[in-house]
């Protein structure tokens, strides 16, 4: 497997919703683990 060039979807997505936004999504998001384990801090 090789790098053929760089991808920037996620800056790009990131950029798009700005810092508020990704502290929203990162808050909606990461509630629980892939197997449905409360996260740290989970509200």
């Amino acid at each position: 497997m090789e790098v053929r060039e760089r991808r920037d979807l996620l800056e790009r997505w990131a950029t798009s919703i700005g810092r508020e936004g990704l502290e929203r999504y990162r808050a909606a998001e990461n509630q629980s683990s892939i197997d449905g384990l409360p996260a740290f801090g989970a509200r």
